[in-house]
Formats: C-alpha cells, sequence, structure tokens
C-alpha cells in the first residue's frame, strides 16, 4: 500500500512535492490510528487544478519511477545522459539532481525507498525499512558509495560492483535475483499501476486485457463489469480468426518466415478446432524444418437484443470511445481489487460518464469489496465528484488534492485537507468560486477583445464599449 510520494525537478515539478495518502484524524481523533506498524492511509486520491497546472507531472512521476527501475540496467546507454525530465523554465534545474521517494508497505512491513538522479549519474539511492516501527538501514548510496545494513542478506558487494553509475541498484539487485531485494523491485514494478488516457497506452492495455482472457474465470468477471457499466452489452469473447505458421527453414542464413492462414471459426469460438490445427500441422508436415502455429485473435462485444437469448457480437474496433475506454480499465480494476494494487489514472473522466467513474471510485473506497487495500490515485476535473450529487461524501477533505503553476512555471501541490472545510460544507461550490485556488484565470475582456479581432479585424472594441458606456453592440 503507498503511504507517500515526494518528487522534485520533474517536468513541471522545481520544488519538492509530496502527495500523501496517510489518513488525516478524524473528529475527535488526536493522530489517525495506526494499521500493521504504519499510519492508516486513504484508498483514494482525487488531483484537481487547471489545464497544464501539473496534475499530470505529479502522476507521471511515479510512473517515471516504475520506467527507471524497469530500465536503467539493462536498456538506459552506459556513456549517454540520463534519461530525466527536470524543469526547464529557468537556467539551472536541468543541471540540478532529480528526487523521487516513495513510502509503502509490503507484507505488513513499512519502506522508504528513493533516489536522486543527476545529469548522468545516480547521486543517492536508499532503502530503509520500519519492522516495529523503528528505522532500519538496507542500504545507502551516495556519490558512489555503498553502505549496507546487517539485516540485508545476499551478495551484496557483487551487486554493488555490477552496479553502472547511471544504473540502480535495486535493478541490478533484481537483475541477479537477490533474495531480499527481488520482492521490494516486484512491488514497486507490478504493484503500482499507470494508465493514462492517450492511445497508446489504451492500446497497450487492451493488448494486455486479451491476453488474459484465456482465463475464463477473468473472461467472466469482465464481461460483469461491462453488464454493470449499463452499456447494452451482455458479454465478451475472444474470437481467433487466424493461425499464423511460423517455419525455421533449413538454411544456414537461420531466418524464420510466416505463414498466414485466415481461417473463419465462428463468431462464438474462443479457440482454434483441434481438426484444423492437425490440419494445417499435416499440410505443412512436409516442409523442412520446425513448424509452430500461433494464433491472432480478436475482441467481440456481445450487445443485448430484444431476445434475451440472442446477443450480437461487434469487434471492439467498432465500439464508442467510452465503452473502449471503460475496457481498458475494467480489467486493471479487477487485477488492483484482486491483487492489492496501486491504480494510477490520468483523466478518469476521459470519455467516461460522471455516474460511472463515481462508481469506479465507490468500487475502492468500498472496504467489504476492497478487501486487500488497493488504491486508486487519478487526476480529474469533473468537480462532481467534490458534491453531493452523485453520492454522499464520495471524497473526503484527505482524497482531495489540487495543483497550481505559480508565474515562474513551477507546480505546487496542496491538499483540501489544509484549508479545515466545515462539516457538510458545499466543497464544489466552494471550489468552483476559487475558495481553494487552483482554478483558472481567465480574463472575460480580453476573450471578447481576441475574438472581436478575430471576427472583424477593423473593429475597435474597446472604442465600441466607451461609445456605448461599456456596454458591447454588436456591429
Amino acid at each position: 500500500m503507498l503511504l507517500r510520494f515526494r518528487v522534485a525537478n520533474h517536468r513541471s515539478i522545481r520544488e519538492e512535492q509530496e502527495l500523501s495518502l496517510v489518513a488525516a484524524p478524524r473528529r475527535g481523533e488526536a493522530s489517525p490510528p495506526v494499521e500493521a506498524g504504519a499510519p492508516r492511509a486513504v484508498r483514494v486520491a482525487a488531483i484537481y487544478g487547471p489545464n497544464a497546472s501539473g496534475k499530470t507531472s505529479i502522476i507521471s512521476a511515479i510512473y517515471y519511477l516504475i520506467v527507471a527501475l524497469r530500465e536503467s540496467y539493462r536498456i538506459w546507454d552506459p556513456t549517454d545522459e540520463i534519461p530525466r525530465q527536470p524543469f526547464l523554465l529557468d537556467n539551472f534545474s536541468r543541471k540540478e539532481a532529480s528526487l523521487f521517494e516513495l513510502d509503502f508497505t509490503v507484507a505488513g512491513i513499512r519502506y522508504n525507498y528513493g533516489f536522486e538522479l543527476g545529469v548522468s549519474e545516480v547521486i543517492a539511492e536508499w532503502l530503509y525499512s520500519y519492522p516495529r516501527g523503528k528505522k532500519r538501514v538496507l542500504f545507502d548510496r551516495l556519490d558512489g558509495e555503498f553502505h549496507f545494513g546487517r539485516s540485508l542478506r545476499g551478495e551484496n558487494a557483487t551487486t554493488a560492483r555490477l552496479t553502472r553509475p547511471n544504473a540502480l541498484f535495486l535493478s541490478v539487485a533484481a537483475a541477479s535475483s537477490h533474495e531480499e531485494l527481488t520482492e521490494i523491485f516486484r512491488y514497486l514494478t507490478s504493484s503500482l499501476v499507470y494508465a493514462d488516457s492517450s492511445h497508446n497506452h489504451e492500446v497497450s492495455r487492451l493488448g494486455w486485457l486479451r491476453g488474459k482472457m484465456r482465463d475464463p474465470e477473468f473472461s467472466r468477471d469482465v464481461s460483469d463489469m461491462l453488464r454493470l457499466a449499463d452499456l447494452g452489452l451482455v458479454g465478451i469473447e475472444l474470437v481467433d480468426n487466424e493461425i499464423v505458421a511460423t517455419k525455421k527453414p533449413g538454411s544456414r542464413s537461420g531466418k524464420t518466415s510466416n505463414v498466414v492462414f485466415d481461417v473463419d471459426f465462428g463468431d462464438s469460438i474462443s479457440q482454434p478446432p483441434k481438426s484444423a490445427v492437425e490440419a494445417l500441422k499435416k499440410l505443412l508436415g512436409g516442409i523442412n524444418g520446425d513448424i509452430q502455429l500461433t494464433s491472432n485473435s480478436q475482441i467481440m462485444l456481445l450487445h443485448e437484443s430484444d431476445d434475451p437469448n440472442v446477443s450480437f457480437p461487434v469487434p471492439l474496433t467498432q465500439e464508442s470511445s467510452g465503452t473502449r475506454s471503460w475496457l481498458s480499465l475494467a480489467g486493471r480494476i479487477l487485477f488492483a481489487i484482486r491483487y492489492g494494487e496501486t491504480l494510477i489514472v490520468d483523466e478518469i473522466d476521459a470519455s467516461l460518464h460522471p455516474k460511472l467513474s463515481a462508481t469506479l471510485i465507490h468500487i475502492f473506497k468500498d472496504e467489504e469489496i476492497n478487501r486487500r487495500g488497493s488504491q486508486l490515485i487519478f487526476t480529474t476535473h469533473d468537480v462532481s465528484f467534490l458534491g453531493s450529487l452523485l453520492e454522499d461524501d464520495l471524497l473526503c477533505r484527505d482524497e482531495v488534492w489540487f495543483t497550481e503553476k505559480a508565474r515562474n512555471g513551477a507546480t505546487t501541490l496542496y491538499s483540501l485537507a489544509e484549508f479545515k472545510p466545515r462539516r457538510g460544507e458545499n466543497v464544489e461550490r466552494g471550489y468552483l468560486l476559487g475558495r481553494y485556488g487552483a482554478l483558472p484565470m481567465i480574463d472575460v475582456h480580453e476573450v471578447k477583445r481576441l475574438l472581436s479581432r478575430v471576427a472583424w479585424p477593423d473593429y475597435d472594441l474597446a472604442q465600441d464599449e466607451h461609445d456605448h458606456g461599456g456596454v458591447h453592440v454588436e456591429p
């Protein structure tokens, strides 16, 4: 479970900012209770703010930490600069260090992991644990020097020698199957799941979903999620519509070649008939080299009809953006709830009805449904989540965050809890009135001036308003 995230010098974030999922004390509590040796955490965090205020920068920084762990050892160029995204709107930040740090719990133990990246080397990296609430150093790295705690078993010195100046030690340790650190690496790279609204990310999630659809239980659960969304759908199927035969010829080149067979297996068959596969193997049996048959598949969504016993399959490519968006999230939601993951979603309201987005928030907040402490972090512009129209107390004060961008372009992140809103206060109205900041400042007079110049190039708006006592009259 994620407790806190700190970041500095990343995209629009210059100074250190902290997103805390530690629950604020409830009325009557001196401090939030401790659960399993760690402070109680909220299940949901919503980030509001104007366009270009840095909402995406906050959550993309978490994603950067994940990608850095996955790629620093195997993919980052040993001779090149570290691929980071420092603050660019001054003359010195691009050469300053970038900070990424997480507090989280694994198997009931609280950990703190972080690193600082320079232009071409890892300046610092650390991992601490807090068994029974007391700090224990697992490893500490500063300016190329490593220090290991006594409790960290494994080939630590050997792993340190394998670690390049521009690679993360935790990445190298996981690649070396370090007994204790691999579990931490796996949590950070697998249990923190990032999903943005871009086309490429959506396609990637749908590809992941297609691969999981071979599991009948998972396929059933996805069908249920589609029905719950009231999209006019009654189910989902994976249909194999072609077989690819890959053979390795006997030539010395060692190259492989593919032969694709378009095969109609019917709308309701999720696997090619064995007879068809065997027939193709027999057909290709006389060709020298090994033959491997694989099937290409596509997702079909089943639409309801007037007859409850009849449904009509439609390819996913012909569905609306809203249906595709919900389906691409549905599988990740199921996995997050089932395995205790943290799902991080950029623009949760993109292509989704507010009621559907509110249902998603409710799923994570309901402790009877979300028994493993799964979390949802998302950015949004939908102020209806702040009110009571969709559901009373959908978001609590410690679950709402705001981003604001200063005149110098730097992002500031702060919590609604800092304003201590009264019980029953209309937070939605207060936000729209500017009580909490994080609103775009739009000069209506300048908008009129711009549009008047576009529509009537020779028209003098200021003179028109002067002539008519401040009242605009259309020419």
